[in-house]
């Protein structure tokens, strides 16, 4: 592999890593109103983390999963 085939494929990993840990943050604020929703008293966010399912979850997943690779 040369030196320039090398950069190239950090780069696109680098931008991969930027999109696919933004889709799942996006997706949060869509759907559950994050980060504004830690604002509100625990019985509203449980009650709408309870609504929300399994989606919710497995959402929350992959936002973690994004942010450690991030890291």
């Amino acid at each position: 592999m040369t030196v320039s085939t090398v950069r190239r494929l950090t780069g696109v990993l680098f931008i991969a890593g930027a999109i696919l840990v933004n889709i799942p943050y996006a997706l949060l604020i869509s759907t559950f109103d994050y980060p504004e929703i830690l604002r509100q008293p625990a019985e509203v966010i449980l009650v709408r983390f309870e609504a929300a399912g399994p989606g919710l979850i497995a959402l929350w997943l992959a936002f973690a999963w994004g942010w450690d690779f991030r890291c």
